[in-house]
Formats: C-alpha cells, sequence, structure tokens
C-alpha cells in the first residue's frame, strides 16, 4: 500500500516502482527516503512486552503467562512448542534472543541472577571465563545467592576438586573477593542501549536500523537542502538512482 501511495499507484492503475524498497526505507542522508520500516518497527513494540514482563511484579497478566507457558528464568518463559493454543506470546517470545543480547544486570540480593549464565560481574559470563569449572558445577543454573553462605562464596561442585583443577578455583575467587551483594535491594534488569538502562521502542529501532557510518553525505545531504518543490527534489533523488522513466529504462 505504502509503494502504491509513493508512487501514485492503485489496484486500478499500475505505476512503475522505480527504486528498491530497502533504499526507500534508508535515511535520507544515506540516500532513501526516512521511511519507518513498519516490519521492524512492529518488533521493536512486541519486545516492549518483554521489558515489561522483566519489570512488573505481582501484575494479572504476567501471572497468567508464566502459568500458561512455563518459567525458564526470572526473567522469560520458556518458548512454547505447542502447535496451538499459545497465541501471541509464543511469537513475543521468539525475540528473546535479539531483546537479550543487549542486557545487563544490576545485582542486589542475587536471588535471579544466574551465578555462571548471565553478565553479572563483567562484560562476560562466568561459564565461558571458567569452562571447566561451569562443568563441574552442581545446578548450572543456579543463582548467585545459592553460591554464598553469608558473607562468604561457597561455590556448589558435583564432586570434589582435583588437584590440576584448584587454579581455575583460586582465579574465580579472587575475582570475586571483592564484590558483596546487598541484601536489601532486588536484582534489576537493564538495557544496555539507553543511558538510563530502560527500554524504548525508538532507542530500539534506532539500534536495528544503525547503519554503516557515511563521512561524506554528498549528494543526499545537498538534494534536501535545495529549495524547490518537494515533487522536483524528489525527481532529483530518483535521478541520481538513474531510475527516471527515460527510453534506455523503460526497455529494460
Amino acid at each position: 500500500i505504502r509503494r502504491d501511495f509513493l508512487w501514485e499507484g492503485n489496484s486500478e492503475k499500475h505505476k512503475y516502482h522505480l527504486v528498491e524498497w530497502p533504499k526507500v526505507l534508508l535515511p535520507k542522508l544515506q540516500g532513501g527516503l526516512g521511511i519507518k520500516d513498519l516490519a521492524l518497527h512492529n518488533k521493536c513494540l512486541l519486545m516492549k512486552w518483554l521489558w515489561r514482563y522483566t519489570q512488573e511484579e505481582h501484575v494479572l497478566w504476567k501471572d497468567v503467562v508464566s502459568a500458561k507457558h512455563g518459567i525458564q528464568s526470572h526473567w522469560c518463559t520458556s518458548l512454547s512448542k505447542a502447535p496451538y493454543g499459545v497465541g501471541v506470546w509464543k511469537h513475543i517470545c521468539k525475540l528473546w534472543e535479539k531483546f537479550s543480547q543487549h542486557k545487563h544486570f544490576t545485582v542486589g540480593n542475587g536471588l535471579h541472577i544466574r551465578f555462571w549464565k548471565d553478565k553479572w560481574l563483567r562484560n562476560t559470563v562466568l561459564m565461558d571465563d571458567y569452562p571447566s569449572l561451569f562443568n563441574l558445577a552442581r545446578d548450572p543454573d543456579s543463582t548467585i545467592s545459592q553460591n554464598r553462605d553469608g558473607t562468604t562464596w561457597s561455590i556448589m561442585f558435583r564432586r570434589n576438586m582435583q588437584d590440576w583443577e584448584f587454579n581455575d578455583l583460586i582465579k574465580l575467587l579472587q575475582t570475586l573477593q571483592s564484590f558483596s551483594l546487598n541484601t536489601q535491594a532486588t536484582d534489576q534488569f537493564k538495557w544496555g542501549i539507553t543511558g538510563d538502562g530502560n527500554y524504548t521502542v525508538s532507542a530500539a529501532y534506532k539500534q536495528s536500523r544503525a547503519f554503516n557510518a557515511v563521512t561524506d553525505h554528498w549528494p543526499w545531504k545537498l538534494i534536501w537542502k535545495i529549495k524547490l518543490p518537494p515533487k522536483i527534489v524528489c525527481f532529483c533523488w530518483t535521478a541520481l538512482y538513474e531510475a527516471c522513466l527515460t527510453q534506455d529504462n523503460l526497455y529494460k
């Protein structure tokens, strides 16, 4: 519909689509018309529900969704594989991997952040930094608080450590030495794109539509500064793509 509107076509009258749609969606300074990608924008809107799931507690809609789909972690539900009866939430959950790429945590009491699998201590997860210790973990999904006994660390393993495994354990404990829990605060899920850690649809859309940096915006920058009627400016834009309805193009 938007294509037909742009090129002045309709169901009764066909018009040529002179420029490829992906180029039309580009920002103006990168050769496009700055038209919003509705499919991408819709995904960003759906991811807002994932954000709400991580932030809201003791609300009816979240309790219903959790009861129906099961809980994978405190921050998300399990991905339902049922072929029917799962509604829109199944499609929302498919966006979790994309949404969670930019997550990070502010540790409070450690009740909801996974010790091995979540990024809470630095820019990597402990399961990647210490793979040999992770393979020995009694519960790979255990939380930070479950691996702590009061003011000391008490990491749970399936068996006693061998002599050659103690080096990694010592390194891990040294890394954890300066860290302490705040038992009076709750764990917080943050989204790393915005400065305040809150998810916004506009920030998600801009991040998803990020393009390679362009140092020279000519001639696009010049076109949109021309003081001419919009129809003439758009004709110039089309001409730069060599997409005008010339005789040569009509033969193609």
